[in-house]
């Protein structure tokens, strides 16, 4: 059983609310994210990690994965045996930056974030 003090669950209250400010911040920017929440064995240590993405529909689908199903984790869903044989770092990291939100809206959203 999971067991907690009153501080931990306060600290993790505010880390939920401050996701719930941020992904509000990318619903109005209307900016696609991948969200990624974990923890250690220790309550405290919880983990949030928000990706500001571009959207999918402005994308040219790769055969070999999907960046909206890529976790920042590291998780590379490959869509067939023969793309994960020629996949490598240069081509992952070429599609990831294809999906990156431009320099501009990163900067405007970083302001928004930096205000609340």
């Amino acid at each position: 059983m999971l067991q907690c003090s009153v501080t931990q669950i306060f600290v993790f209250a505010q880390l939920a609310e401050s996701m719930i400010e941020i992904v509000d911040i990318l619903h109005e920017m209307q900016i696609p994210y991948t969200m990624v929440i974990t923890r250690a064995t220790e309550f405290t240590s919880t983990r949030a990690i928000l990706w500001p993405r571009k959207s999918t529909k402005d994308l040219t689908p790769s055969p070999c994965f999907d960046v909206a199903c890529v976790e920042v984790a590291g998780q590379f869903p490959i869509k067939t045996e023969a793309e994960f044989d020629r996949l490598t770092f240069g081509s992952a990291n070429g599609l990831l930056k294809e999906a990156a939100v431009d320099e501009d809206t990163l900067k405007c959203l970083i302001s928004k974030i930096a205000k609340m």
